[in-house]
């Protein structure tokens, strides 16, 4: 009796661990297919002597790049004469995460952006959204082909 119930058990253990062999067998022919350049993907499976079973998964590719992650700190000096609002800022930037190819900061109010300027700075300008009317500053800091990008940018806007 104990030695058919014996039989049972390794006969029941041989059954699952073929089950996840074949598993695993389709899950690395599919991975093989793959070229050296695409994604793939293994599974691993065992079963020990006393029945208890691990399945290991596998995953290899290029990860997804992260997106831009920043915060800004702008502090503003107001000049009113009697002709004119003019307004120097000075706009600290840092990049927490991604590679920052284009800023973007909202806009309030009707005032009109004379100068951005700053160390690390390529490009900008002052966007429309046709839709909505809001208004954007875009900043396009000078990157280096193969370099993550400026960590921190520290910017000077004159507006009026």
């Amino acid at each position: 009796m104990i030695k058919n119930s014996m039989n049972l058990i390794c006969s029941r253990i041989l059954c699952v661990k073929n089950q996840l062999l074949c598993l695993a067998t389709v899950f690395l022919l599919g991975g093989v297919a793959t070229s050296q350049n695409q994604p793939t993907a293994g599974v691993q499976a065992s079963v020990g002597e006393i029945g208890a079973g691990t399945v290991s998964l596998t995953a290899k590719g290029v990860l997804p790049k992260p997106p831009l992650f920043f915060n800004a700190t702008a502090n503003a000096k107001v000049r009113v004469t009697a002709s004119a609002v003019n307004h120097d800022i000075a706009l600290a930037i840092k990049v927490l995460q991604g590679r920052p190819e284009v800023i973007t900061l909202g806009l309030e109010g009707a005032g009109e952006i004379k100068s951005v300027t700053g160390t690390g700075l390529a490009d900008w300008a002052v966007r429309k959204d046709v839709a909505t009317g809001k208004r954007f500053l875009d900043l396009v800091p000078k990157l280096v082909k193969g370099k993550p990008g400026p960590v921190a940018l520290n910017l000077t806007i004159k507006a009026q």
